[in-house]
């Protein structure tokens, strides 16, 4: 890493503050041992940026936390995004977002194989470019390689 290169400084600089602010050992144990609410959990990350992200919404489920991990990450990913990040960092993010594309994909092809019903991840670039339920509506494997040439990632298509 270059650290006389401003973008590469200030990047750092960025994720070195978010670091400060991330979950820690002493969030996941009182998570895992004090916690018996959703409002419980809340209170123990109250001091955390999830914490914050999640302290004035009204969540009563677990799936209602999960939809609201799910655009955490995605807000995450939007504002490192919004840096004018060095090449090889931005490919590092990228690279990173992609295992949600693959992920989905193996979520349509267990539909596919075995009937497997289970909810796309709403993160990606299939999920960005609004080819998510296409994909999850797939019957067959070309269904799924079309999406997959949709969305320009062709690299996977050999693959299947």
């Amino acid at each position: 890493m270059k650290l006389t290169n401003t973008a590469y400084s200030f990047a750092c600089a960025y994720l070195k503050g978010e670091e400060a602010r991330c979950l820690t050992s002493e969030h996941v144990e009182g998570l895992s041992q004090r916690a018996s609410t959703i409002r419980d959990n809340l209170e123990i990350i109250r001091n955390t940026d999830l914490g914050e992200y999640l302290a004035d919404m009204s969540i009563n489920t677990i799936g209602e936390l999960d939809e609201q991990l799910w655009d955490y990450l995605r807000l995450c990913g939007e504002r490192l995004e919004k840096f004018r990040l060095p090449r090889d960092m931005s490919r590092l993010l990228e690279l990173y977002l992609r295992k949600f594309d693959l992920m989905n994909v193996k979520i349509a092809l267990r539909k596919v194989v075995s009937k497997e019903q289970l909810p796309a991840v709403p993160i990606g670039a299939i999920y960005e470019l609004g080819y998510s339920d296409e994909l999850m509506l797939a019957e067959t494997i070309r269904d799924i390689t079309e999406v997959l040439i949709k969305a320009d990632l062709i690299d996977y298509v050999d693959i299947l």
